[in-house]
């Protein structure tokens, strides 16, 4: 049965393989790393029945064999092989497992950046996924008002983010009371397929308004969207009628929930952008040990290109707690 799985494990990375996705891009960093230091290595690939996220790389003596738990752990295999021979020319063996399952960032741009002509250039934020990828962040929440929520725009961004092994959340901001939203919901999910989930900060709407309008449009989409009600402490009655329709959800620590083995996530005000790692590190190694296996933290700014070592520090250090601070000037 194990050769069997990793027959199909082998078959499924030479399918992938043929498009862009979060291994090509992985394998394209390793390839210029190697050009960069005038190497020819034989570098193998493979999935192995590690957990999600994980990643192993075992030197070969032409090369070395680098497997993942998924393909955004086999991606971050790659991504390591290519920074060690940066660094050092050489492979060393090592396993990784991320420290905190979910590392989520979260964008709001307000309605002046968004009716900025340049917001939504396609190379910008190709740009800005690569360095999530690189930075071990997994999960991209970006908050729209309906009206900016376009079908192209979302289904080119989800698109974009997957093939950086980025889950990319659509947030909605109100007001929501607008019946169209309903039919608006259903075609972007629809047609946007990429979209792992939706956030919602509820208001005042009524339960009715949830179940048909938000609830039974994710349940009907036939694949596995995550709900956040973000800020659904005030109206717990929310997560539980999504949880009664199958629907995941995402909780905050402490809720009662948590009990029934739900993952507990916690939500991170937008930080001092110039925080140094150590201030990071303390923060990570805190949640991890109060159970947390997921974090969403505001982003300091909504545009994308801005403050790459706040993604640095937050990414890397909540994928391995003892992640070295980058060189000076890097």
């Amino acid at each position: 049965m194990l050769i069997l799985n990793r027959l199909c494990c082998l078959f499924l990375l030479s399918a992938v393989g043929l498009l862009a996705g979060p291994v090509e891009f992985g394998r394209d960093q390793l390839n210029a790393a190697l050009g960069e230091k005038g190497l020819k290595l034989t570098i193998e690939t493979e999935l192995n029945l590690d957990p999600p996220g994980t990643f192993r790389i075992l030197p070969l003596r032409l090369g070395a064999r680098v497997s993942g738990g998924d393909l955004r752990g086999l991606m971050y295999g790659l991504l390591e092989t290519a920074a060690q021979i940066r660094d050092t020319g050489k492979i060393k063996a090592v396993t990784f497992k991320p420290a905190l399952q979910q590392r989520g960032v979260r964008l709001t741009p307000s309605d002046t950046e968004l009716a900025a002509p340049n917001y939504f250039m396609a190379d910008r934020w190709r740009n800005f996924f690569a360095m999530l990828a690189q930075d071990r962040i997994n999960r991209l929440v970006l908050v729209l008002p309906p009206a900016r929520a376009e079908l192209d725009r979302i289904r080119f961004l989800s698109s974009a983010a997957s093939e950086y092994g980025v889950d990319f959340i659509l947030g909605i901001r109100g007001p929501l009371g607008d019946a169209a939203l309903q039919t608006q919901l259903r075609e972007l999910l629809d047609e946007s397929v990429l979209v792992r989930g939706v956030q919602i900060q509820p208001a005042s709407e009524s339960m009715d308004f949830y179940l048909n309008v938000v609830f039974n449009v994710i349940k009907k989409t036939g694949r596995r969207v995550t709900l956040d009600l973000h800020g659904s402490e005030t109206r717990p009655q929310l997560p539980l009628a999504a949880i009664g329709l199958g629907i995941p959800v995402t909780l905050p620590p402490g809720s009662k929930l948590g009990e029934a083995g739900y993952d507990m996530h916690t939500l991170i005000p937008a930080p001092d952008p110039e925080a140094g790692i150590e201030t990071v590190r303390a923060r990570i190694k805190s949640l991890v040990a109060a159970g947390v296996t997921a974090f969403e933290i505001d982003a300091p700014s909504a545009q994308p290109d801005q403050y790459p070592r706040f993604y640095q520090n937050w990414g890397q250090v909540s994928y391995d707690q003892e992640a070295p601070p980058p060189p000076a000037g890097k």
